[in-house]
C-alpha cells in the first residue's frame, strides 16, 4: 500500500488536471461563439420576441409586396440604387455644395475614440423607407400625417441622407406636407453642422416657396461657420430680394464671429438700399455683444437710417443693462427724428418697470411735436399692468386728439380684463368724441370675449339713436369673428331694419 498509494495518487491528480483544462477550453470557446453570432447577427425588429415561424414569414411578404406597390417599374432593387447623379442637383448651388461635401470627405488624420463619442446612427434602408412612407400615405388626419413627416425629416436629415430626402419632397403634393417635412430635414442638418447639405436638398426640389422658407434659416447657420461658401450659394438664390435677405442673415451671423470681416464686406455692396440694410444688420449683432460699443459706432454714419436703425436696437439692449445711462445717452444726442425715435423706444421699456419714471422723462426730454404721441405710447404699455390707472391718467390729457387716442388705448386694454367696469369708468367720462371712440374701443374688446353680456348692455342703452350706433359696431365686430353665430344676432335682434340693412345687405 506504501507503494501503491502514490501511484493512485499521482493518477487522480492527472484525471482532475486534464478535466479542469477542458471544462475551461469549452467555456472559452463558448463565449467567443456567442460574441461572434451577436457580431454578424441583424439588429433584432421589434417582433423578434414572436414565433419565428409566425412573425417572419408575414413581415417579408408584406415588405416585397410594398416595395412593388411603391418603387416605379424602371427602378432598379435598393441594392442597386447609387448615390444621386450630378445632372439631377439644381444648378447653382452645385459648387458650393460639391466644394463643402469633398473637404468634409477628404481623409484627416486617424481619430482616437473615446467613451464620450457620439454613436453612429445607423442609416435608414431602402425597405425601410418604403414601408414608413407607405404607413405616412395612409394617415388621413393632416396634422397626425405632418407629425409623422417630421418625424421622418429629423431621422432623415441626422443622417444626412439627401438622397432619401428628395425622395419624399418629390412624393408630397401638399406644400404644408412639404413643409413640416422640410422644416425638420433643414433643422436636422443644420444642427449636423452641414448647411451645404441643406441647401443642396432644398436647391433640388426646385419649389419656389420651400427656397424662400429656409432660405434664411440656412443662411445665419452657414454665415457662422463658413461666409464665403454661403455668400457665393446665396449669390444663387432665385429672387434679388431673397439674396438680399440671406446676404444679411450671412452678415449678422458672420459679424458675431468676425466683426471687422463682415463689416468690410458690407460696406462694398453696391446698391445704397442693400449695403445699408446689411450693415444695419453688422450693427445689431455687434450691439448684442457691446451694446454701448454699437451706440457710439453708430454715430459714425452720415446716413440717418442706418445710423437711427442700429442707434435704436443698441440703446434698448443698453438699456435693460443700465436704464441710467442709456437715458443719458439719449439726452445728448442732437435733436431730430434719431432722438425722439430712442426716446420713445427707450420709454416704452422703462414703462414696464416706472411709469411715473418715463412719463417724467419724456415730459423733460422729448420735443414738444412728438411729446404727445410718445406719452401715448407709454401709456398703452403702463395699461398693460395696471389699465384703470393709466386710463385715469391720460383722461388728463390737454390735447383733444391725443386724449382720444390715448383713452381708446388703454380702456381697451381695461376691457381685456373687466369689460363691465371699462365701460361704467368711459360712460363716467364727459360727453364729446373722446368718449364716443372709448365707447367704441370697449365694445369692441367686449364682443371679442363676451357677446351676450356686449349685447345685454347696449339693450339696456336708452338713447335710441346712440344704441343704434353701438347695435352696428357690434356687429360689425361679431361679423369679422364669427359670421354665422353673428347673422342669427341680426335677424333676431330687435334692432331696426335700416341698421340690419347696413350689417346685411340684400344680395
Amino acid at each position: 500500500m506504501s507503494i501503491r498509494s502514490p501511484k493512485i495518487v499521482n493518477l487522480v491528480l492527472a484525471v482532475l488536471a486534464i478535466s479542469l483544462i477542458a471544462l475551461l477550453f469549452f467555456e472559452y470557446s463558448g463565449k467567443h461563439g456567442d460574441q461572434n453570432k451577436k457580431a454578424t447577427a441583424p439588429p433584432q425588429s421589434a417582433q423578434a420576441d414572436q414565433p419565428k415561424s409566425a412573425a417572419k414569414p408575414t413581415k417579408e411578404r408584406a415588405k416585397t409586396a410594398i416595395r412593388q406597390s411603391l418603387r416605379p417599374k424602371s427602378e432598379p432593387p435598393p441594392s442597386q440604387t447609387g448615390g444621386t447623379p450630378q445632372s439631377a442637383l439644381a444648378d447653382g448651388a452645385d459648387a458650393v455644395v460639391e466644394d463643402h461635401q469633398k473637404a468634409s470627405a477628404e481623409p484627416g488624420p486617424t481619430a482616437t475614440h473615446t467613451a464620450t463619442d457620439k454613436p453612429t446612427v445607423p442609416k435608414m434602408s431602402q425597405e425601410d423607407f418604403l414601408l414608413e412612407m407607405e404607413h405616412i400615405a395612409g394617415i388621413t388626419d393632416a396634422t397626425e400625417r405632418q407629425a409623422a413627416l417630421r418625424d421622418l425629416g429629423k431621422t432623415l436629415g441626422t443622417q444626412m441622407d439627401v438622397e432619401l430626402a428628395a425622395q419624399t419632397l418629390a412624393a408630397l403634393t401638399q406644400y404644408d406636407d412639404q413643409a413640416a417635412f422640410a422644416s425638420q430635414v433643414v433643422s436636422a442638418m443644420l444642427e449636423n453642422k452641414n448647411p451645404a447639405a441643406a441647401a443642396q436638398l432644398i436647391a433640388q426640389t426646385g419649389n419656389a416657396q420651400l427656397i424662400q422658407d429656409t432660405a434664411g434659416q440656412i443662411a445665419s447657420a452657414w454665415g457662422a461657420s463658413d461666409p464665403q461658401a454661403a455668400l457665393q450659394w446665396a449669390a444663387t438664390l432665385p429672387q434679388p430680394k431673397l439674396v438680399n435677405m440671406a446676404y444679411n442673415e450671412i452678415a449678422y451671423s458672420w459679424a458675431t464671429k468676425d466683426l471687422n470681416a463682415a463689416y468690410n464686406w458690407a460696406a462694398q455692396i453696391p446698391d445704397p438700399q442693400a449695403r445699408g440694410e446689411t450693415l444695419t444688420r453688422v450693427g445689431r449683432a455687434l450691439a448684442q455683444q457691446d451694446p454701448v460699443a454699437a451706440a457710439q459706432w453708430a454715430m459714425q454714419f452720415e446716413d440717418p437710417k442706418i445710423q437711427g436703425d442700429i442707434l435704436s436696437s443698441a440703446v434698448q439692449l443698453w438699456a435693460l443693462k443700465d436704464m441710467a445711462a442709456a437715458t443719458g445717452f439719449i439726452d445728448k444726442l442732437p435733436a431730430g427724428a434719431t432722438r425722439e425715435q430712442n426716446i420713445n423706444a427707450v420709454a416704452r421699456l422703462l414703462a414696464r418697470s416706472d411709469p411715473g419714471a418715463a412719463i417724467n422723462w419724456v415730459t423733460k426730454s422729448a420735443a414738444p411735436e412728438s411729446r404727445n404721441n410718445i406719452l401715448t405710447e407709454v401709456s398703452t404699455v403702463w395699461a398693460k399692468q395696471d389699465p384703470a390707472a393709466a386710463s385715469k391718467w391720460v383722461e388728463n390729457f390737454t390735447d383733444p386728439p391725443t386724449r382720444s387716442q390715448a383713452l381708446s388705448a388703454t380702456t381697451s386694454q381695461w376691457a381685456r380684463k373687466d369689460p363691465a367696469a371699462a365701460m361704467a369708468f368711459v360712460k363716467s367720462l364727459p360727453q364729446d368724441s373722446a368718449q364716443d371712440q372709448a365707447v367704441g374701443s370697449v365694445l369692441r374688446t367686449w364682443v371679442n370675449s363676451d357677446p351676450a353680456s356686449a349685447i345685454s348692455w347696449v339693450d339696456g342703452v336708452r338713447n335710441t339713436s346712440q344704441q343704434n350706433g353701438y347695435y352696428e359696431i357690434l356687429g360689425r365686430q361679431w361679423l369679422g369673428l364669427d359670421p354665422a353665430q353673428a347673422s342669427q344676432w341680426i335677424n333676431q335682434s330687435r334692432m331696426p331694419a335700416e341698421v340690419k340693412q347696413i350689417l346685411l345687405p340684400q344680395k
